[in-house]
């Protein structure tokens, strides 16, 4: 009998030990941002309407702990978002140059629990972490011309930790 109780407390024990507290149902891997690349998707001086491109941006990551009794790498949450710039490199709209163009993009998160977020780039703030190696930017606004256009994406985290990277060029049409 002591070992039918010892048995049901033991398989008591680990069925609890592994539930998510309040609050934990998207992100409890600790991890940090090592690295930032970006991917457009098209080759190098391929032609491209401004409402079909899309850049990603593609996080490398090291994790701060050794595997934890319950969760996996999918739990991770890497850090709150403090801002994120995009910057046009060649005249794009309105004699833009070398100026941010955050006022024509949308961003998309993609969470592991299947959600998905799309907001404008301006409204990235502390309130949106980012559980997932990737964020998807769009461009919302026509070019004024066709022309060669490359971005500069600047980004930074609520930890201080700051990336800067540039995409391939492609023409860019309206």
């Amino acid at each position: 009998m002591k070992q039918l109780i010892i048995l049901i407390l033991v398989f008591t024990f680990l069925l609890n030990s592994c539930k998510k507290s309040k609050g934990d149902e998207y992100c409890t891997w600790e991890s940090e941002t090592i690295g930032m690349n970006t991917i457009i998707n098209a080759n190098i001086f391929d032609t491209c309407r401004y409402d079909s491109i899309q850049i990603t941006l593609k996080f490398e990551t090291k994790y701060l702990t050794e595997w934890p009794p319950c969760g996996t790498y999918n739990d991770s949450i890497i850090s709150n978002i403090e801002w994120l710039n995009v910057i046009a490199n060649y005249y794009y709209y309105n004699d833009t140059i070398k100026d941010t163009i955050n006022d024509i993009i949308k961003a998309k998160i993609d969470y592991y629990n299947n959600e998905s977020i799309l907001i404008n780039i301006s409204d990235i703030s502390f309130s949106h972490p980012r559980c997932h190696s990737y964020i998807y930017l769009f461009l919302i606004a026509p070019t004024d011309t066709n022309c060669l256009q490359s971005f500069t994406i600047n980004y930074k985290e609520a930890n201080g930790t700051s990336y800067n990277t540039t995409t391939t060029p492609i023409y860019v049409t309206h």
